[in-house]
């Protein structure tokens, strides 16, 4: 019989689909020679979604278009549109994100000169949730405002 644990890589490995899903149907079983258990892992789809953020491709800093309450200021649209798709996945999904203005100046330590307006305040971070049907974009838009910094005025 040998050794204690002598047949510890005889094992089994079967695809079977125990759970009747429609997800490549690549249940995996494993289970050890002489061993009264059995693991189950249960295959789930893979997902890939796809994201596109569209900005301006230039914005004029010397003729303000919009006001921020008590002066004018610059001002852009940004749209972040979401999709998904893949093999055998559900109909809709959940899906959570956020929208971050003018990164670089944060990761440096500085003062992001982008800001998101939403319901007449100021915010550097957009968080959302959005509701996905498989193979539909879904596009949300917001209102950016960018602050003059003295040594461009």
């Amino acid at each position: 019989m040998g050794a204690p644990g002598s047949f510890y890589w005889a094992g089994t490995v079967k695809v079977l689909n125990l759970t009747d899903n429609t997800y490549f149907k690549l249940n995996v079983t494993i289970g050890a020679f002489m061993s009264d258990s059995v693991v189950l892992l249960r295959a789930r789809p893979v997902i890939t979604v796809v994201s596109s953020i569209f900005l301006p491709a230039s914005i004029n800093i010397t003729a303000p278009q919009c006001h921020d309450g008590q002066q004018p200021v610059n001002c852009l649209n940004v749209t972040a549109c979401f999709s998904f798709h893949g093999r055998h996945v559900p109909g809709e999904i959940g899906l959570n994100y956020v929208l971050t203005a003018d990164v670089a100046k944060k990761e440096k330590s500085q003062l992001p000169r982008v800001y998101f307006v939403l319901h007449g305040e100021s915010v550097g971070q957009v968080s959302e949730k959005l509701h996905l049907v498989h193979m539909e974009e879904t596009c949300h838009h917001y209102a950016a405002h960018v602050k003059v910094v003295q040594e461009e005025q």
